[in-house]
C-alpha cells in the first residue's frame, strides 16, 4: 500500500510539474514522504466539474467551463449529514483569509448526496473580476438539522457557530485566472 501511494504521488508530480514518472519517484522517495498535505490539514474534497478533476490547489487559466455545480466527494459517516460551501476568498497580508464570496451553500447533506440536501445558496460559477481568484470548498460535519433562514450578510464563521459546525472535516481550494 505504502508503495501503490508513492507511485501515484510521483504521477501526480510528473503531471503538475512535467517531470518523467521516474524522477519524481526518486524525489518523493528522497522527500521521505507520499503526502504533501502538512500535519493538521483535513482530507481533500474529489472535486470534479463535469469531466475535469480539480485536485487541491489546482491554479486553472479561465473557469469559465465552471457553469454548473462540481461534483464533489468525501469521506462520510454512516447516517451523517454535512454542511458544504463554496466561497471566494483573499488571503491577507497578516496570512488570514477573509472571504469576499458566497457561491454555493448546501446543508444537511446526507452523506455525499449534494443534490438532496437544503440548497440555502444556489451554486454561482466562479468569476475573477481581478482575472484572479481563489476558491474554497469547505466540508462540515452537522452535529443537527440546520432549519434557519439565510441571513442577509454570510459570515462563515458566525454560520459555523451558530450550527454547531466546529471545523471542517475536508477541505479543497484552486485558483481561477492569472496563471
Amino acid at each position: 500500500y505504502f508503495w501503490q501511494n508513492i507511485i501515484q504521488y510521483s504521477k501526480k508530480i510528473s503531471y503538475k510539474i512535467t517531470m518523467s514518472p521516474f524522477l519524481s519517484l526518486l524525489l518523493v522517495v528522497a522527500l521521505g514522504t507520499a503526502n504533501p498535505v502538512p500535519d493538521g490539514v483535513p482530507p481533500s474534497i474529489g472535486v470534479m466539474y463535469g469531466e475535469m478533476a480539480v485536485e487541491r490547489g489546482d491554479a486553472v487559466a479561465t473557469c469559465d467551463q465552471f457553469t454548473d455545480a462540481p461534483q464533489l466527494t468525501w469521506d462520510i459517516e454512516d447516517g451523517a449529514s454535512y454542511a458544504v460551501v463554496m466561497y471566494r476568498a483573499v488571503k491577507n497580508d497578516d496570512e488570514t483569509v477573509t472571504v469576499t464570496g458566497l457561491h454555493w451553500l448546501v446543508v444537511n447533506v446526507a452523506g455525499n448526496a449534494i443534490s438532496d440536501g437544503k440548497e440555502m445558496v444556489k451554486y454561482i460559477q466562479p468569476n475573477t473580476p481581478d482575472d484572479s481568484g481563489l476558491y474554497k470548498f469547505r466540508i462540515y460535519k452537522q452535529a443537527a438539522e440546520i432549519t434557519e433562514k439565510m441571513p442577509d450578510e454570510f459570515d462563515l464563521t458566525a454560520f459555523t457557530a451558530a450550527n454547531n459546525l466546529g471545523d471542517h472535516i475536508a477541505s479543497s481550494h484552486f485558483t481561477c485566472g492569472a496563471v
